[in-house]
């Protein structure tokens, strides 16, 4: 394995009792253990100054000024992905629609509608490249996906009934095959309080049967009470992503992230371990005064002050995950919910796991892919009016 040596970081594969210690302040010591799992852990940033990477503020390509019309407005979009040919896919929520343009801007065509039947969608979520030039749309309500030709034609769609829990996320993985996200929902019957629900990541084939679970890792964060569940401050959530035939897991206790083999073995750990989580008394003042000026109706203003009265001490790690390209691992620093101020900036790791440093994205911009020179993004105005853009990315 080679290894970059750098006084600024530090990089330990072992495991157990077998320890990695530095010769000196420039060189390390690397071991693997048998199972092959190779844990780095950075202390600083790589990247000296100067090195950083870097997104243009102006847009290349912005969608909502390709055109006139409805098909250049957009509301609700949930995702986009852009494919070998420039085109790009957008998965616009609010009318139901997987939407096509050209690597200019220009509207293409739209497939699907609201509805359950085939092509029609009741949730859309997300939308990726599949198999050369296909699409694929999952519909989280519906548990299904749909696989669309280049040109918007429905060629398949496949329920995804039989999971154990409720479906949140689907995956392609570049075999054909599916990491499926799904939530342990029943494990919530049994708990009261601040907890964790069970994410089991379940691993099926092109046809939809199941092959596997990959694991089962810490989902979303909930408050259960006896009426229900409500989203408590700071919550945990679970980040997921695939490339080729990886997953990739980023559960949000610690600023690392994990990446697992198809059959569930544990092949890499990155991590930054003095990265700080603590959340400020100030701010923690500052939540609870604002949850507790909420108008809530007499029977749940118990559950609030309960939710208020314990604020974590410690804040979620991330916001987000990703892999470009080139096979770099892009975690989204923790975003408060509904926080639109100030740009949001990325940790971006080799895939070896070594961090590199940050690279700020424009406020407002939700990420969706990067690419080797580009990265591809929701945006909102100061109207909150979305659009989707690609911006330039500069590798330095």
């Amino acid at each position: 394995m080679g290894v970059l040596v750098s006084r600024r970081w530090l990089i330990l594969a072992c495991a157990g009792a077998i320890s990695c210690a530095p010769a000196d302040d420039r060189s390390v010591s690397v071991q693997r253990d048998s199972a092959g799992v190779q844990i780095t852990e950075s202390l600083e940033p790589l990247w000296a100054p100067g090195e950083q990477w870097s997104v243009d503020s102006l847009p290349i390509v912005d969608l909502a000024k390709g055109g006139s019309g409805p098909e250049y407005e957009f509301f609700r979009v949930r995702d986009a992905a852009r494919l070998d040919d420039g085109r790009i896919a957008v998965a616009n929520y609010g009318t139901s629609e997987v939407r096509v343009y050209g690597a200019e801007g220009g509207f293409l065509f739209s497939s699907g509608r609201a509805g359950q039947g085939p092509g029609e969608f009741e949730r859309l979520t997300s939308v990726q490249p599949y198999r050369g030039d296909s699409l694929l749309a999952f519909d989280y309500w519906a548990k299904r996906l749909t696989l669309l030709d280049s040109a918007g034609v429905v060629v398949r769609v496949t329920s995804l009934f039989g999971q154990d829990g409720s479906l949140t996320d689907l995956y392609a993985f570049s075999d054909g095959r599916f990491l499926v996200q799904t939530a342990a929902i029943a494990e919530m019957a049994s708990g009261q309080g601040r907890m964790r629900v069970p994410a089991p990541l379940v691993l099926i084939s092109d046809d939809g049967t199941v092959v596997d679970t990959v694991a089962v890792v810490a989902g979303f964060e909930t408050y259960v009470f006896d009426r229900g569940d409500a989203r408590p401050p700071l919550p945990h959530q679970l980040h997921v992503a695939v490339r080729d035939s990886l997953v990739y897991i980023a559960e949000g206790e610690v600023l690392e992230f994990r990446v697992v083999a198809q059959d569930g073995t544990l092949r890499r750990i990155a991590r930054l371990p003095r990265y700080s989580l603590e959340v400020p008394e100030g701010v923690r003042d500052s939540i609870k005064a604002a949850m507790l000026s909420q108008e809530l109706p007499p029977p749940l203003r118990p559950t609030m002050e309960a939710m208020a009265s314990a604020i974590p001490t410690r804040r979620p790690a991330s916001s987000g995950l990703t892999v470009d390209a080139l096979g770099y691992v892009w975690l989204q620093e923790y975003v408060v919910d509904g926080s639109t101020s100030g740009p949001r900036r990325w940790l971006v790791f080799e895939p070896s796991g070594t961090w590199l440093g940050y690279v700020s994205m424009p406020p407002s911009f939700d990420l969706y892919e990067v690419g080797e020179d580009f990265v591809l993004g929701r945006s909102l105005d100061a109207l909150d009016i979305e659009t989707v853009q690609v911006l330039r990315l500069h590798r330095q």
